[in-house]
């Protein structure tokens, strides 16, 4: 009954998948539509009320963030979360790519040096990676490992001078072979730690650790707002730690460095 069970729950997961596949073409001509009234009605409204609000702090953030949202409603990005998220809820987190605000503060957090490597793990569709880019980091020196291999093909589109590897980041000291891993100084991570099986969340913080020098810096975000680390964090130190509530849900700044 059990092993019934279990193959139901299985062809129903499977058919509903493709059925979620199959709406492509539609959500394609859906975004395109959308797109022209973006181009043509939303954003210039927007634009206009963004000049007159500037003297008003709080109305500016909140349109700022409206902006932010809609530009990724209409790039489809939570679809293809979503689409993921189907396929492998553990591994993906979240229905619902990081905010623009999150990525900046994960990316404030580096600082960036020419000589540094900084390793991203679980990039998604990209928003902490432009916003690293954005901060002035040279693509040469990022690296970024996502397991997905539809999400590691949009990462390669979106940002081609950067290293994209696709692979599981409980195998991450195999994926830098051939990298100079004693400059990394920063890994930041978008991983879902507290839904990952056990063995995987304690593999890759095991190699985290091994990868980080005395001086680098761990940085990772979670939907978990208190201070309590999963047992998998044991051979880290929480050295900082920042709410960002504008992000779907709220979400928390992490930043580690190696344990004593």
């Amino acid at each position: 009954m059990m092993s019934f069970s279990l193959c139901q729950r299985w062809y129903s997961h499977k058919t509903f998948l493709q059925c979620f596949e199959a709406t492509k073409p539609i959500l394609d001509f859906i975004q395109r539509s959308l797109v022209l009234l973006y181009q043509s009605a939303i954003e210039p409204i927007l634009r206009m009320l963004l000049i007159f609000s500037r003297k008003n702090r709080q109305a500016e953030t909140c349109l700022r963030w409206v902006k932010e949202t809609s530009g990724a409603y209409l790039n489809l990005e939570w679809v293809m979360f979503i689409r993921e998220f189907i396929r492998s809820p553990r591994t993906i987190g979240a229905i619902y790519p990081s905010s623009g605000k999150l990525a900046r503060c994960m990316a404030e957090e580096v600082i960036v040096n020419e000589n540094d490597l900084v390793v991203e793990l679980g990039a998604g569709t990209g928003r902490v990676t432009e916003a690293l880019l954005r901060r002035g980091l040279p693509p040469d020196r990022l690296i970024v490992v996502e397991r997905s291999h539809e999400l590691a093909a949009t990462l390669r589109k979106r940002f081609p001078l950067v290293d994209v590897i696709e692979g599981d980041a409980a195998d991450l000291l195999l994926l830098l072979r051939g990298y100079n891993v004693d400059d990394i100084q920063y890994v930041v991570s978008g991983l879902p730690f507290r839904t990952l099986l056990p063995s995987a969340a304690d593999a890759i913080t095991k190699q985290v650790v091994q990868l980080m020098n005395d001086n680098a810096r761990f940085i990772q975000f979670t939907y978990s707002l208190h201070n309590r680390q999963p047992g998998c964090f044991a051979d880290f130190r929480l050295i900082r730690s920042l709410i960002v509530w504008p992000n779907i849900p709220p979400a928390c700044v992490n930043v580690f460095i190696k344990g004593d």
